[in-house]
């Protein structure tokens, strides 16, 4: 029986070790990071409830909401950051960066007018299931 433990006890010490290293290089979920996505969540929401509200109006014309697209740029610029300073995080990094392009995209859409309010809600779902799917990866990371 003794000989058979000692058999397998390398095979468990490297199996053990194998399972450190794959938990060492996957990145941990960071708190922050969830914290400062949920406010840009919350700025985004804001900005297409405003847009929406004067859809059609003067008031929603892009010139109105320059402030509110530096302010959801810089905290995108700050949440990649800190995604960046995050080893083996690369999946996060690059789905930041979409959003940043999704962003830069609406701005630019924006500057052109909104057709009505169809294409204001397609455009909130899609920035909303980038936020969202950056937020279920941040979740499933370990803790």
């Amino acid at each position: 029986m003794q000989q058979h433990l000692f058999k397998s006890l390398p095979i468990l010490l490297l199996t053990m070790l194998l399972s450190a290293c794959v938990a060492m290089n996957a990145p941990q979920y960071d708190t922050q990071f969830d914290k400062e996505l949920t406010q840009i969540q919350r700025q985004v929401d804001t900005l297409f409830a405003e847009i929406k509200v004067h859809l059609g109006k003067p008031a929603a014309n892009y010139q109105h909401y320059i402030l509110e697209y530096r302010q959801i740029d810089v905290s995108l610029q700050l949440l990649l950051t800190r995604a960046d300073a995050t080893a083996h995080n690369q999946h996060t990094i690059h789905q930041v960066k979409l959003l940043q392009s999704s962003m830069d995209k609406l701005q630019q859409r924006h500057k052109l007018g909104f057709k009505n309010a169809k294409e204001l809600a397609s455009l909130h779902t899609l920035i909303n299931s980038q936020i969202q799917s950056i937020l279920t990866l941040e979740l499933a990371k370990p803790r």
